[in-house]
């Protein structure tokens, strides 16, 4: 997939290069996979499952604590085996490794307030992987609960353009 990024009127010749060049480079280019897209992973395993997920969304306006808990079943996997987890994460694939059960549960902890979805589980040891948990779950900002909003999406935003003109972009309007 391929971005194109244009300006309504480019006054400025270093503009017009700098949007000819930039394909070239790979500005503008997503690399990672569409939403949804994935490599197949090496094996599927059917003793490795997803079996459930629930979630707690943000407590605090910009702490990034909501989390994720994962119920799971691994037939064959060992006392202190570690997992992979794949999953969409806004518009990107997102990877955390390391991660290990307890009871059956595994604890994705100081997420963002965004959407997570489709998720593949994967053995460590073996790079067995679950099937896809196809699902999304919404981790909610906490902003969106309170009546308050003098802390939260304070403060402003300044960008350049090519014209040397500066934008001013108000937190608290996003």
């Amino acid at each position: 997939m391929v971005n194109y990024y244009t300006l309504p009127v480019a006054k400025n010749l270093w503009c017009i290069l700098a949007l000819l060049i930039a394909p070239a480079i790979g500005f503008g280019q997503s690399v990672s996979a569409e939403v949804g897209e994935r490599l197949a992973p090496a094996a599927i395993c059917g003793d490795l499952a997803i079996e459930n997920i629930s979630w707690t969304n943000e407590t605090v306006c910009d702490a990034a604590d909501g989390q994720l808990y994962f119920t799971v079943s691994d037939q064959a996997g060992t006392a202190g085996e570690t997992y992979r987890l794949e999953m969409d994460f806004g518009t990107k694939v997102k990877t955390v490794s390391g991660l290990t059960a307890s009871d059956g549960q595994i604890i994705l902890s100081g997420l963002y307030p965004s959407r997570y979805a489709n998720f593949v589980l994967t053995r460590e040891s073996d790079d067995c992987s679950s099937a896809v948990f196809e699902r999304d779950y919404l981790v909610e900002h906490a902003c969106d609960f309170t009546t308050d909003r003098t802390n939260c999406g304070s403060g402003t935003q300044s960008h350049q353009n090519c014209d040397g003109e500066t934008v001013t972009i108000y937190n608290n309007n996003i």
